[in-house]
């Protein structure tokens, strides 16, 4: 059965993956990115690779967390994340209309 730990590093990663998915969504229906520095990585490398690289980063956080056993910070990282995802739905149901 697996530990907590590794069911949190799961989430957090399934949730990044939700963020990009809906991110693109939003910013498809005519919603622009919030996080300056995430718009800035989008306007240098291109709005799917900037969006991947934010992505991939956040992936190699969850996993530093997990190899330290960080199970409380992991399931906080999650909780935020799935806040992420659904505010973008929000905003996607906003702009498409």
């Amino acid at each position: 059965m697996p530990q907590f730990v590794d069911l949190a590093a799961i989430l957090v990663a399934l949730l990044q993956l939700g963020d990009l998915v809906t991110t693109l969504l939003a910013l498809s229906a005519g919603a622009r990115e919030a996080n300056p520095i995430v718009a800035l990585l989008m306007r240098l490398l291109g709005r799917v690779p900037g969006l991947v690289l934010v992505k991939l980063i956040g992936v190699g956080f969850a996993w530093w967390l997990w190899t330290l056993g960080a199970e409380t910070e992991l399931w906080l990282l999650g909780a935020v994340y799935l806040w992420v995802v659904v505010h973008n739905l929000r905003v996607w149901r906003r702009y498409r209309g």
